[in-house]
């Protein structure tokens, strides 16, 4: 029988996946502007750039795809005002800029040594 602790516990990914999805979905619904959703999902390529890079160093990287594709998948099916395809083209070239300049060293983490001179 699964219980509450065991759901949270050992199926954090999905949980965490499914509750984003939603937030993505009722951020996309707010926003009115194609302009601004353009924006927000570019913010959003950019963080989970950041955080894709700095999870596959140190741990499994499936749970962490799971969970950014149900944020980007609640904000897609919430975007009607924006096409599609430029949200997706907005999203991966974030997230392929944010990967790319932590992974060259462009940008820093904040607890790495050496941040702060």
């Amino acid at each position: 029988m699964i219980t509450r602790e065991t759901m949270l516990f050992e199926h954090w990914p999905e949980t965490l996946a499914a509750a984003l999805l939603l937030v993505g979905f009722f951020i996309a619904l707010i926003i009115r502007s194609p302009f601004m959703h353009y924006l927000v999902i570019s913010i959003a390529g950019l963080l989970c750039g950041r955080v894709l890079y700095d999870k596959h160093l140190r741990q499994p990287i499936f749970p962490f795809v799971l969970i950014v594709a149900g944020f980007f998948l609640g904000y897609m099916l919430g975007a009607v005002s924006a096409s599609k395809l430029m949200v997706l083209v907005l999203f991966l070239v974030g997230l392929t800029v944010s990967y790319q300049a932590h992974k060259r060293g462009y940008v820093g983490f904040f607890k790495s040594a050496g941040f702060i001179k």
